[in-house]
């Protein structure tokens, strides 16, 4: 598959936008506030965007 930098260091696919955990979250995004509107699916979990779901 193609893509990367080839002279990064660390690799060609050592750069870029590759993470895919939040790094030290700070909080869950699984708010009560919003609980009733914007409820969060048991098992998922959320990343840095409040109500919008980022999960897999």
């Amino acid at each position: 598959m193609p893509g990367g930098y080839g002279v990064a260091t660390g690799g060609p696919l050592a750069w870029g936008l590759c993470y895919n955990h939040e790094m030290s979250p700070a909080q869950k995004y699984c708010d009560d506030y919003y609980k009733v509107d914007y409820p969060c699916t048991p098992g998922a979990e959320y990343y840095g965007c409040g109500a919008i779901p980022i999960y897999w």
